[in-house]
């Protein structure tokens, strides 16, 4: 459902800034939604890998009290 919602919005966002303001402004809007979308997938990788520590050190805590 959201995926049917977002891509109807985003073409009729685009749409409205290239009547409005014409095509560099839909452009621009392209331009920053690709940069947000990077940073936030850049966020999310050290996120996964922040929790991945987080769990690796957990597991080497309770395999040295099991082992103790």
């Amino acid at each position: 459902m959201s995926y049917i919602v977002g891509a109807n919005l985003g073409t009729t966002l685009f749409g409205v800034l290239a009547d409005k303001f014409g095509w560099n402004a839909g452009f621009y809007l392209l331009m920053v939604a690709c940069i947000l979308c990077i940073t936030f997938c850049v966020l999310a990788h050290f996120g996964a890998k922040e929790l991945d520590a987080k769990e690796a050190e957990l597991e080497q805590l309770q395999t040295a009290e099991a082992n103790s």
